[in-house]
């Protein structure tokens, strides 16, 4: 089955009602990207499954670089999570600024997003990728804004904790995990890749109005 190209289709200007997700970050086609499937690549700029650019991929990141992702799977989505229960979650791993010695297991995104996709978008559940446009450029209309509010959200919360002055290296094992259970709390990790973010306490402020950009594109000015 054909999918949307969300790279193609313009979303215009208006903000989006809550009871409207939109098409733009339709899926590829189901076809299996043997030389990614299982990874999650990151660049400054938009990625197009279809023709990865190898030299355009990086790891290492400031804060206010634009952060692109592409999470490839080796099955569809709907071989993934269990029927009517199509919960995906995107966590990070890694170094905890606030806590210095301890390790930070977070749920970037908690699944409702890509619920709210999956629900409303069926023919997303023939995909093989998913888009985690973690901190895209505000000018880019073809992103899903639900996940970038939730991701910005959580580079902002850590740049809180970063001392005045200060910048801290974020480094992170981002996963893609599916619901192994529609009555379960485990997952299975169906994704995984590095992720290194240097953080100042003076992009708080950067985070939040992204943050707020792309809360308000979702749901409208409230």
């Amino acid at each position: 089955m054909g999918m949307i190209n969300r790279r193609n289709i313009l979303l215009g200007s208006s903000l989006l009602p809550l009871a409207f997700v939109p098409r733009i970050v339709g899926a590829e086609e189901a076809r299996i990207n043997t030389t990614y499937a299982g990874k999650i690549i990151y660049s400054k700029q938009p990625i197009d499954p279809k023709s990865v650019n190898p030299a355009a991929l990086a790891t290492n990141f400031t804060s206010k670089d634009s952060i692109y992702g592409v999470a490839f799977f080796d099955k569809q989505i709907k071989d993934m999570t269990p029927p009517d229960a199509y919960v995906m979650y995107f966590r990070a791993v890694g170094n905890d600024p606030a806590l210095k010695q301890q390790t930070v297991r977070t749920l970037v995104d908690d699944g409702n997003s890509f619920t709210e996709l999956l629900r409303r978008q069926p023919e997303w559940r023939d995909a093989t990728v998913l888009y985690l446009d973690v901190s895209p450029d505000p000018s880019d209309q073809k992103i899903y804004p639900l996940f970038a509010s939730y991701s910005e959200n959580f580079l902002m919360s850590f740049c809180h904790y970063v001392a005045e002055g200060a910048k801290y290296k974020l480094s992170l094992s981002t996963t893609v995990e599916s619901l192994a259970g529609a009555f379960s709390g485990k997952t299975n990790v169906q994704a995984k890749g590095p992720l290194n973010i240097v953080l100042s306490k003076s992009d708080f402020g950067y985070h939040k109005r992204q943050q707020q950009i792309y809360y308000n594109r979702y749901y409208g000015d409230s």
